[in-house]
Protein backbone atom coordinates (compact mmCIF):
# COMPACT_ATOMS: atom_id res chain seq x y z
CA UNK A 1 0.00 0.00 0.00
CA UNK A 2 1.00 3.44 -0.68
CA UNK A 3 -0.38 6.30 1.42
CA UNK A 4 0.21 9.96 2.00
CA UNK A 5 -0.74 11.95 4.51
CA UNK A 6 -0.43 16.14 4.06
CA UNK A 7 -1.34 18.59 6.49
CA UNK A 8 -2.87 22.16 5.90
CA UNK A 9 -3.97 24.01 8.74
CA UNK A 10 -6.91 22.38 10.06
CA UNK A 11 -6.86 20.05 7.23
CA UNK A 12 -5.81 16.42 6.22
CA UNK A 13 -5.80 14.97 3.24
CA UNK A 14 -4.64 11.49 2.63
CA UNK A 15 -4.29 9.80 -0.31
CA UNK A 16 -3.84 6.06 -0.63
CA UNK A 17 -3.53 3.28 -3.66
CA UNK A 18 -3.26 -0.56 -3.25
CA UNK A 19 -4.65 -3.68 -2.49
CA UNK A 20 -8.26 -3.30 -4.19
CA UNK A 21 -7.81 0.54 -4.32
CA UNK A 22 -6.75 2.09 -7.66
CA UNK A 23 -7.21 5.88 -5.85
CA UNK A 24 -8.60 6.93 -2.82
CA UNK A 25 -8.38 10.78 -1.33
CA UNK A 26 -9.84 11.78 1.68
CA UNK A 27 -9.66 15.48 3.34
CA UNK A 28 -10.41 15.72 6.57
CA UNK A 29 -11.48 18.91 8.12
CA UNK A 30 -10.55 18.44 12.02
CA UNK A 31 -12.20 21.74 12.90
CA UNK A 32 -15.46 21.78 11.41
CA UNK A 33 -15.61 17.93 11.89
CA UNK A 34 -16.24 17.24 8.18
CA UNK A 35 -14.74 14.30 6.07
CA UNK A 36 -14.95 15.17 2.09
CA UNK A 37 -14.52 11.80 0.28
CA UNK A 38 -12.62 13.53 -3.04
CA UNK A 39 -12.44 9.95 -5.15
CA UNK A 40 -12.40 6.13 -4.62
CA UNK A 41 -11.30 4.22 -7.39
CA UNK A 42 -11.42 0.26 -6.90
CA UNK A 43 -9.82 -1.99 -9.49
CA UNK A 44 -12.40 -3.95 -11.82
CA UNK A 45 -11.48 -7.04 -10.26
CA UNK A 46 -11.83 -5.57 -6.74
CA UNK A 47 -13.80 -7.98 -3.96
CA UNK A 48 -17.63 -7.26 -4.56
CA UNK A 49 -18.63 -4.66 -1.79
CA UNK A 50 -15.63 -3.76 -0.67
CA UNK A 51 -16.75 0.07 -1.20
CA UNK A 52 -19.28 -0.66 1.26
CA UNK A 53 -17.13 -1.97 3.66
CA UNK A 54 -14.99 0.61 3.38
CA UNK A 55 -18.27 3.00 3.86
CA UNK A 56 -19.24 1.00 6.67
CA UNK A 57 -15.75 1.74 8.78
CA UNK A 58 -15.32 5.28 7.72
CA UNK A 59 -18.79 6.22 9.12
CA UNK A 60 -17.98 4.01 12.13
CA UNK A 61 -14.38 5.82 12.58
CA UNK A 62 -16.30 9.51 11.94
CA UNK A 63 -18.73 8.67 14.65
CA UNK A 64 -16.42 7.72 17.35
CA UNK A 65 -14.53 10.75 16.30
CA UNK A 66 -17.40 13.05 16.53
CA UNK A 67 -17.45 14.07 12.84
CA UNK A 68 -20.67 15.67 12.04
CA UNK A 69 -20.83 14.99 8.27
CA UNK A 70 -18.90 13.23 5.30
CA UNK A 71 -19.33 14.38 1.81
CA UNK A 72 -18.93 12.77 -0.99
CA UNK A 73 -19.06 13.67 -4.87
CA UNK A 74 -20.79 10.61 -6.49
CA UNK A 75 -19.89 10.92 -10.52
CA UNK A 76 -20.55 8.61 -13.27
CA UNK A 77 -22.15 7.07 -16.00
CA UNK A 78 -22.14 3.67 -16.89
CA UNK A 79 -22.35 4.60 -20.81
CA UNK A 80 -18.72 6.32 -20.84
CA UNK A 81 -16.66 4.34 -17.94
CA UNK A 82 -18.11 0.92 -16.80
CA UNK A 83 -16.20 1.65 -13.22
CA UNK A 84 -17.76 4.69 -12.03
CA UNK A 85 -20.66 3.72 -10.40
CA UNK A 86 -20.71 6.18 -7.78
CA UNK A 87 -23.71 8.32 -8.51
CA UNK A 88 -25.46 5.21 -8.11
CA UNK A 89 -24.33 2.87 -5.52
CA UNK A 90 -23.66 5.51 -2.86
CA UNK A 91 -27.27 6.99 -2.87
CA UNK A 92 -28.33 3.18 -2.03
CA UNK A 93 -25.65 3.39 0.83
CA UNK A 94 -27.56 6.55 2.59
CA UNK A 95 -25.94 9.45 1.20
CA UNK A 96 -28.28 12.47 0.18
CA UNK A 97 -28.41 12.95 -3.53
Amino acid sequence: YNISVHSTGNELTISAKGGPVEELERVIDTKNKVIYNESLFLYPKAEKGIGSRLLANQVNQARKNGFKKINTYAGGSYSVHKNMVGYYVWPLLGYQR
